[in-house]
């Protein structure tokens, strides 16, 4: 197997394992108390360190939190991976505001442990011991076993083939070329003249940063980002978006702005926090592998209001339809803003967004490419729990 595909493989088996937690997660706790993607708060917000992204949390009767991390390593760093991971996760709770108590941290792995780790485990137990919280290690035996009760299968060692096909009978995957993954193509929104589109850019963060910290192994690159990719898509959709494009390491997507506007507003708001979830979760993965430290985290949003012109390319009804209109301009130069801020202009936060009262009204200023000062508002999402609803948590 080549490099090329042994990464691509590799991140298609995190991803394979993290919807596979998502199913078996609801089969041990109830799955009203259960979130996907937690935004880990701290004291203090601050874009030079990057937020930690726990893969799941549960709230627990006594208001509590339990954190669970999820890994399926698979390159020859993948210990030292695990070991950075847990002294991320120590450093992620000292600086957790203290109205939140997280009680236990879950690791689960697909991977059995050895014993050399599993003795720098135990003194790390030790230390999240010290600040009134117990470590757990679910490894892949134990996994094994449930998922065995859980869905009364087999998953054999928690490869690729055996955890898609658990996912598969479940009705939660449809079976995919393993290795030969590509982008879809892009989504045609409805050709409408002057019609009220809710506009949202997103731009991951330090992407420039982590190519030039995987230079040596750039089929890393390739690998995470293609996850980047569909993971982005299925949020979009799950949240009744459709992407117009994919611009390198960014995105733009398109609602259009009918029906119920406070539904809409839950819609693009639970879109920009998983987006924000996801991307934190992937660039915690890059920089496992890397030497570099990699900041800012995560990704920046930006979203406006107004009419676009959907213009075909052709005559044919098949011919791709672009759009343009100011709305597109305004939001992409509010992605250019702080991370891990969900930005609005005035308009969409006056339409759609004005019972909301995260959002904080910026100074007026002259953004970029633009001619005049703008007002526009921003809501802070690093230190927000971003969960999906009883349908999300069993992904898709």
């Amino acid at each position: 197997m080549s490099e090329r595909e042994i990464h691509q493989q590799g991140q298609l088996r995190a991803e394979l394992f993290e919807e596979a937690m998502a199913l078996l997660l609801p089969r041990m706790f109830p799955r009203d108390v259960l979130m996907r993607n937690f935004v880990v708060p701290k004291k203090k917000y601050s874009s030079a360190i990057p937020p930690f992204n726990a893969d799941f949390v549960l709230n627990r009767p006594d208001g509590t939190l339990v954190l669970f991390e999820v890994k399926a390593p698979y390159t020859e760093h993948a210990l030292d991976a695990l070991e950075r991971t847990i002294t991320r996760l120590l450093r992620a709770i000292s600086e957790m505001p203290k109205n939140l108590r997280v009680a236990q941290v879950i690791l689960a792995i697909a991977a059995q442990i050895p014993p050399k780790v599993s003795a720098n485990l135990r003194a790390s137990s030790k230390q999240f011991r010290a600040m009134g919280v117990e470590l757990v290690i679910w490894d892949a035996s134990y996994l094994v076993n449930a998922f065995r009760d859980a869905f009364k299968t087999n998953v054999g060692a928690l490869a690729v083939e055996d955890i898609e096909h658990l996912l598969f009978t479940q009705g939660q995957r449809k079976p995919v070329n393993k290795v030969h993954l590509t982008v879809p193509g892009d989504i045609e929104p409805d050709a409408q003249y002057g019609k009220e589109t809710i506009v949202l850019s997103a731009d991951f963060c330090s992407y420039s940063t982590f190519v030039r910290a995987t230079r040596t192994d750039p089929q890393l690159g390739v690998a995470i980002m293609g996850r980047f990719y569909r993971e982005s898509r299925r949020i979009v959709e799950l949240h009744g978006g459709r992407i117009d494009k994919f611009i390198g390491d960014a995105l733009l997507v398109f609602w259009l702005a009918d029906g119920d506007p406070t539904g809409l507003a839950h819609k693009v708001r639970q879109c920009a926090s998983d987006l924000i979830g996801m991307s934190s979760g992937l660039a915690k993965e890059w920089q496992d592998e890397v030497d570099t430290l990699v900041t800012p985290i995560g990704m920046r949003i930006g979203a406006a209001v107004g009419p676009l012109l959907f213009i075909p390319e052709g005559e044919s009804a098949e011919s791709p339809v672009h759009a343009i209109g100011e709305a597109i301009n305004f939001a992409v130069r509010l992605s250019k803003m702080e991370p891990n801020q969900f930005t609005v202009s005035n308009r969409l936060r006056k339409l759609y967004f004005q019972n909301d009262q995260g959002f904080i009204r910026q100074k007026a200023a002259r953004l970029r490419g633009m001619s005049e000062e703008v007002i526009y508002w921003e809501m802070d999402m690093s230190a927000e729990v971003s969960g999906e609803d009883e349908n999300d948590t069993r992904s898709s």
